[in-house]
Formats: structure tokens, sequence, C-alpha cells
């Protein structure tokens, strides 16, 4: 038979079982309360857990929506103001390759205008092998600056535009130097006029040198190190093409150059 057990004597624990008071040895019971304690700790535990992930996933998405809803505002803006943009046309080149090749238009040009000043005011005497020069100088900075607006990409009308200003910057030139002869014949000779046409040749060196160094080498380094890598079929010949095209052309400049 059951003794008899008061409902005072019976306590239940964490997982609804019955524990009596007197039939339950004190540790066994300390013991079953220790167990219970550990049980409901750890559901509390993994409770907050769950409910922190739940919260971080929620600020993710939340994020995540934030920031997609900023992406289509921004979209939306600049779709909305593309007309006040200054960016070049999307069938350009990169802003790199438009400012080289802007850069090279008004060097090649400038450049030009001063040779051709200085041809207009060269005695009739050096005029021939003068201008045998300057047809070999401006057909290699005609291939130059045409290699640069290649890699530019401009729009067909701007190109045309362009090599339209480097073909008029030669006879600008020599027009300009025959109406300051025109003007005043005897400022041919003298000191001055020697100081005037060394401070043309000077011009032209420099602005050939700063396009020939900043615009022009840089991509002959580019190209060694894009068809010269290692693991590139027939890499040392191509390195050895590269180098000896590029010293015939610095040679057949510094020959235009002794008459120019």
């Amino acid at each position: 038979m059951r003794p008899n057990v008061s409902p005072a004597a019976v306590e239940r624990d964490g997982k609804g079982h019955s524990v009596k008071d007197s039939s339950t040895p004190p540790k066994m019971l300390s013991r079953l309360k220790e167990t219970s304690l550990n049980s409901r700790l750890h559901d509390a535990v993994g409770y907050r857990s769950i409910l922190g992930n739940t919260n971080t996933q929620a600020s993710f998405l939340k994020a995540s929506s934030y920031h997609y809803s900023l992406e289509q505002s921004d979209e939306a803006a600049s779709h909305g103001h593309q007309h006040l943009s200054v960016a070049p046309p999307p069938d350009m080149g990169s802003i790199t390759r438009v400012i080289s090749a802007v850069c090279m238009e008004f060097g090649v040009t400038l450049h030009s205008v001063f040779v051709d000043l200085t041809v207009g005011l060269t005695t009739d005497s050096e005029l021939k092998p003068l201008i045998v020069a300057l047809v070999f100088h401006q057909l290699f900075e005609g291939m130059a600056m045409g290699s640069r607006l290649a890699d530019a990409k401009f729009r067909t009308i701007l190109d045309i535009v362009l090599a339209l200003v480097f073909a008029i910057s030669a006879p600008a030139g020599m027009a300009a130097a025959a109406i300051a002869v025109s003007v005043s014949p005897a400022a041919m000779s003298g000191s001055g006029f020697v100081t005037l046409i060394a401070v043309l040749d000077t011009l032209c060196g420099g602005i050939l040198l700063y396009l020939a160094f900043t615009l022009l080498l840089g991509d002959f380094v580019a190209d060694v190190r894009h068809y010269c890598a290692d693991g590139q079929r027939y890499r040392i010949a191509k390195k050895i093409t590269l180098f000896v095209a590029l010293w015939v052309g610095m040679g057949l400049i510094a020959l235009v150059g002794n008459w120019l």
C-alpha cells in the first residue's frame, strides 16, 4: 500500500514530476532541483540565442532593403538629371584615354604651329630640305595622334574635327610667319631674329619631349608588360621587336629634327 502523503508534502519539479519529501532522500531531492534549474537555464539561453539570430537576420534584411532603396534612388536621380552630366558619351573610351587624347591633340597642334612658324621665317636657301623634313615630321605626328584618338574612341564627328584642327595648324603657322615677314621684312635679320628662332625651336622640342615621355612612352611600358609577360608565346622575340621599333622611331624623329 502507498503511504499517505499530504498535498503540502508533494513538490513538482521542472518537468512536472512529483517529488515526495517523505520518501525521497535529501541528496536525491537536491540533485533533482539542480537538474531542474539547469534545464530551465538551458532553455532560456537557447531561446535568447534563437531570438538574437532572428533579430540579427531582421536587422540585416532591413539594412539590405535600405541600401537597395538608396541605390534605386541614386539611379533614378542620375537618370532624372542625366542631361546635366559632364561625363563623356558612353561610346568614348576611359577618362584617362580621353584626357590623354586631348593633351596629345593640344600638344601636337601647338608644336606644329611653332614648327611651321619657324619654317615661315626661314630663308629661301634652307627652305627645300626643311619642307621635306616637315612632311615626314607631320606624318609621324599624325600617326601618333591618330592612334591616340583611336584608343579614346571618340565619336566620328569629333575625330574629324580634331583631325582638321591638326591639319590646319601647319598652314596657320606658315600664314602667321608670312604676315609677320610682310609687315616687317627687316625683322628677319639680326640678333632678335636669331633669338626668336631659338625660342620657337626650344618650345617645339620641349612639347615633343613632354608628349613622348608622358603619353607615348607609358604605352610602350604597358605593351611590354602585356605582350611579354611570363607564359606568353615568343615573348623574347616580341620584346626585341618592341624595343627595335622604339629605337627606330626615335632615330627617324632625330634624323628629321636635324632640319627642323
